[in-house]
Formats: structure tokens, C-alpha cells, sequence
């Protein structure tokens, strides 16, 4: 019996009339196609629309145009061609937009389609020894073609609204907005605790001392293990103290950013001490000793601004570790900000929200990320002057 889904089945007593073309055909060309794909191995992208084609050609194009034109720029300048340097035509206007627009939309489309594509993967993928071969179950071909079709109805939610996207626009707002502001509190909490840490340090601190031995322990310790230690202290609250977990927000936030800020509060606070070792050698330091200045003057004035300087140029990598963190954070005390949902959705291989919600953490990195850029050209005099 051959039944696609329909109503309409086939069985072995109907007659010539009563057999649905229709359905033998749809079941046929399944059957052709996993012959194709799996027996003869063909694995030709026959799913693409004529102008889905033509838009990846012209792209394609586009890109190897681009670095070709780029080579010939930076090894023949001068060379003339249609009567004018390549350099000529390198900055015109419309050369100029081709690769403005490609430096946009190559790295978003890259960026896309693996994301689709991780998704996509089995997750039952495996690979085993049988028959003195090895085999597996996982398809490429299938893979490939589950990612390129979900990338193109991606924002179809005619199609996916019912049963995958529903309400993605709120989801992502709501788990952006949770997350940026555990980012933003962390980052805060950690500069400040491990700035004033790392000054302590360095005011006590004696040649030859292993005074800040400390912060290299903490550095060994897995970040993993870090959370968990969290978990369970919040667990002991808890179950002993009803009443403190009730009127504090401790699991939906209190504990998730102390768990987070750790790591990177020991980071700022190696950097703060090393800045004032560095710092105590240099010859302004030596001459406000020698105006009379005391230990704690010299501190606040002069080797502050140093200190804040560089921590915020290390906030990048800060900002780094605080993802890498919020992995096991967010899913340890199930905080709804925007890593929960992915890993989520992941599980779920939900590729219409994944995708999105993991363009969108890309997206609050980088703007983190370039606010830190603009807030250190605007305290650091040097970079003023060197944008100038």
C-alpha cells in the first residue's frame, strides 16, 4: 500500500480508475530521489530557482571580480587600462559601492548560512565501523538542502507562524534587552571590584612579594565550576532562608552577575597590578615623588587615569570572556536573556529563531564592542590625537 499523506491511498485491488496519479507520482519521484542521492551519489543542488541561481552567480561574480580588481591594485597601480590607471578605477564610485556592499552582505550571508547550517545537523549523527568500513549517517546533500530552503523562507511567516516563528520579534527584545543588561552590569561590577582590587594590591605590593599570587588561583579555576559553586550556594539560600529568596531577585539576577563578574573582575584586577608596576618606574612617577608628593596622591592622580585607560582598552576581550561565560550562566539558573534561548532553540532545531536571535547577539557584541572603541578615544587623549 503507498500512501503520501493524502487521502487518497493505493492499494493492490483498486483498478486503473480508481489509482491517484497525483499521489504515484509524488511517491515515485521520492523514491528517485533517494536512489539518486544515496545510491549513485548524486548531489547536485537541483532545488534552487532560476533566479535564486542567478543572484548566487552574479554574487559569486562579484567576488572574484573584487579580488582580482584588488590584486591588480596593489601589484600594478599605475598600469593603464581603458586609458586610465588601474588606481583610477580602483576609487570610482561605483567600484567603490560593489565593495562596500560586498563587505556588508558576504559576511551576513557567510555568517547565515553556517548558523542554518550547524542547526540543521543531526543531532543523532554518528559515525560507525561496519563491514570494515566506516559509515555514517550524516548527509551532507540533505543538510545543505534543509539550510539553503530555511534561509529562503526565513521571513515567510505565512508559512512558519503557526508552528516555529511565532512571536520572534518579542522574544528577541525581550532575551537582548535580559542579557544586555547582565552584560552591562558585569562589566560595570567587575572594572570597579577589580580596579580597586588591583590598586590594593599594588600599593601593598614589594619587590620580590607573590602578594597577588591569589588572582593567579582563581585564573586556574574552570569557569564551569565557578557557576555551579554559584548554584549550589543559591540552592543552600534557598532551602535556609525562604524569606531572603523571596524578597531579592537572586536567581533571576543577583547571582547570575556575581557568578559572571568573577572571572573577569580577577582579569581587570591582574591588569590594574601590572599597570602599576609598569607605572611606578616611569619618569613622572619618579618626579612627583621628587616634588613630595605622597603614596596616596600619587596613586589618585597619577597612576589612576593610567590604570582606567587600559583596563577599558582590555574591555574588548573582557566582553569576550562575559559570552563565553554566559553559555553555562544563562543555562545554569535558567536566565531568559538571548544565549538561553539559542541553546534553546538549538535542541529544538528551530532554525527560523536561531538564526536571527544569533545575528542579533552578534549584533549587541559589536555594538558593545564599538562603544568601547568611541568611550576610549573619548577619555584617552593619545588616541584623540592619533584620530585626528
Amino acid at each position: 500500500m503507498i500512501h503520501d499523506g493524502s487521502e487518497q491511498l493505493n492499494t493492490y485491488d483498486d483498478t486503473i480508475d480508481k489509482i491517484s496519479k497525483n499521489t504515484m507520482l509524488n511517491v515515485l519521484s521520492i523514491v528517485i530521489n533517494y536512489i539518486q542521492r544515496d545510491v549513485y551519489r548524486v548531489n547536485t543542488i537541483d532545488y534552487l530557482s532560476n533566479t535564486e541561481f542567478l543572484t548566487l552567480s552574479l554574487l559569486v561574480f562579484l567576488i572574484i571580480f573584487n579580488i582580482v580588481f584588488d590584486l591588480l591594485y596593489k601589484r600594478y597601480p599605475t598600469k593603464i587600462i581603458f586609458g586610465q590607471s588601474i588606481e583610477l578605477h580602483y576609487y570610482k564610485l561605483v567600484f567603490v559601492l560593489i565593495r562596500k556592499i560586498l563587505m556588508v552582505t558576504v559576511p551576513i550571508i557567510i555568517v547565515s548560512f553556517m548558523l542554518a547550517f550547524l542547526v540543521n545537523i543531526n543531532q543523532n549523527a554518528d559515525i560507525q565501523y561496519i563491514n570494515q568500513e566506516w559509515t555514517s549517517n550524516f548527509s551532507f546533500y540533505l543538510t545543505l538542502k534543509r539550510s539553503i530552503v530555511n534561509l529562503r523562507s526565513m521571513f515567510d511567516f505565512n508559512i512558519h507562524q503557526g508552528y516555529t516563528v511565532g512571536n520572534i520579534f518579542e522574544v528577541i527584545y525581550t532575551s537582548s534587552l535580559l542579557s544586555i543588561k547582565l552584560i552591562s552590569a558585569s562589566l560595570g561590577l567587575s572594572a570597579f571590584i577589580g580596579i580597586i582590587r588591583g590598586m590594593y594590591e599594588g600599593y601593598h605590593a614589594k619587590k620580590g612579594g607573590i602578594r597577588s599570587l591569589g588572582t593567579l588561583v582563581f585564573f586556574s579555576i574552570p569557569d564551569v565550576l565557578i557557576v555551579l559553586l554559584g548554584v549550589i550556594t543559591y540552592t543552600f539560600i534557598a532551602k535556609n532562608f525562604a524569606y531572603i529568596k523571596d524578597s531579592l531577585p537572586l536567581k533571576e539576577f543577583i547571582f547570575p552577575l556575581i557568578t559572571l563578574s568573577i572571572i573577569p573582575t580577577v582579569y581587570v584586577s591582574r591588569i590594574t597590578y601590572l599597570t602599576i608596576l609598569e607605572e611606578l618606574n616611569k619618569e613622572y612617577v619618579r618626579a612627583a615623588k621628587a616634588l613630595g608628593y605622597s603614596k596616596i596622591k600619587i596613586f589618585r592622580a597619577e597612576i589612576l587615569p593610567a590604570v582606567i585607560f587600559k583596563v577599558v582598552d582590555s574591555l574588548p576581550t573582557i566582553m569576550t570572556m562575559l559570552l563565553s561565560n554566559m553559555i553555562i550562566v544563562e543555562y545554569l539558573f535558567n536566565y531568559n536573556g538571548i544565549v538561553y534561548y539559542l541553546l534553546y532553540l538549538y535542541k529544538r532545531q528551530d532554525v527560523y529563531r536561531f538564526v536571527p536571535m544569533a545575528l542579533t547577539l552578534g549584533l549587541i557584541y559589536s555594538g558593545f564592542v564599538y562603544g568601547i572603541g568611541l568611550i576610549t578615544k573619548m577619555i584617552n587623549p593619545l588616541k584623540r590625537g592619533a584620530r585626528r
